[in-house]
């Protein structure tokens, strides 16, 4: 039986409150310093490279490799947007989704190191081309997204998560989830390419997001996305209306941004919250609201529908093999 999508409280943890605030802060006083939010892209390559550190996790080798990763593959993806080369970018994101799909799939609590190292590097990628950033100024962000990394790793300290790595081989019942992002990544991947998707970050985010391997969770996330991105792009075109046009509300959008991420014990008050800063933020840099919300709305929707579809999909392939194996 489905459980409420709709329940939830607005019960913060504040462990990852602070981790998130150490997190963000090298880039943000970077950024506040030199008069230039570009540095605010370190400081979300460094939440990707964080968020499964303490809950997939607790190497620090493990955290710091992580952070360099996929700060290079989003300097790679970067390069593959701006020269148009779709079917390099798509090959890519189709490699990261087998070899990150057969390790989560082994060893399910590793789906927040998988989720967002393609998130990371995908929204990262993008970032990176919008602000024009050269390979001088990207070493720069590098080193400036591992320092927030170090940061938290010298400062939080975080219970031992023995590694117990599994590996499961071709006959087993649950290897075809080992494709899971697969389909979705070559959707959406081609949909951006043909259809020049605004903000296709959110998109592919949107998407690999509601790839849940089990009924219950995969049509609760499906459901607080919608809702949570019809309420919140909602309030956030309401509110924009009455804000003022200032970089103090860009810095806020940020930092709200940032601790949505992992701050609310539950997902809706988070996604809600994330979705309408989207929509201020964009309202007040390209003052057009309503047009942001379209597109996150879009995207939310399009995206999320893609993702469940594709699983829901597998996940009858699955049993159709299943019962094909049992009876063979």
């Amino acid at each position: 039986m489905l459980n409420n999508p709709f329940h939830f409280t607005l019960e913060l943890r504040p462990r990852w409150m602070r981790i998130t605030a150490l997190t963000i802060l090298p880039g943000l006083l970077t950024s506040l310093i030199l008069h230039n939010p570009q540095w605010l892209v370190a400081s979300f390559l460094a939440m990707a490279g964080i968020l499964p550190y303490s809950t997939t996790h607790s190497s620090r080798s493990l955290a710091f490799l992580n952070i360099v990763v996929i700060c290079l593959l989003a300097y790679v993806v970067k390069g593959l947007f701006i020269h148009q080369q779709w079917l390099l970018l798509m090959g890519l994101l189709v490699i990261m989704a087998i070899v990150l799909g057969y390790i989560d799939n082994s060893n399910p609590h590793f789906r927040n190191l998988s989720t967002w190292m393609i998130i990371g590097c995908v929204y990262g990628g993008v970032k990176l081309n919008e602000a024009g950033v050269s390979w001088q100024l990207f070493t720069q962000i590098l080193l400036l997204a591992i320092v927030s990394v170090v940061l938290v790793l010298l400062v939080i300290k975080v219970d031992e998560l023995p590694p117990e790595p599994k590996f499961i081989g071709l006959r087993h019942p649950q290897f075809i989830f080992t494709f899971k992002y697969v389909l979705p990544i070559i959707i959406t991947t081609t949909l951006w390419s043909r259809l020049h998707i605004q903000d296709p970050e959110w998109f592919i985010w949107s998407s690999l997001t509601v790839v849940l391997t089990q009924y219950d969770t995969l049509y609760t996330k499906y459901l607080q996305r919608i809702a949570g991105v019809a309420i919140g792009a909602g309030a956030g075109i309401v509110v924009s209306l009455f804000l003022p046009h200032s970089i103090i509300v860009t810095y806020a959008c940020f930092l709200l941004t940032s601790f949505s991420l992992r701050s609310f014990k539950d997902y809706l008050p988070a996604h809600i919250l994330r979705c309408f800063v989207v929509v201020v933020f964009a309202g007040n840099i390209a003052h057009d609201s309503v047009d942001a919300a379209f597109w996150r709305f879009s995207n939310v929707i399009a995206g999320g529908t893609i993702g469940f579809i594709c699983t829901l999909l597998l996940m009858k392939f699955q049993l159709l093999l299943v019962r094909f194996r049992g009876g063979a």
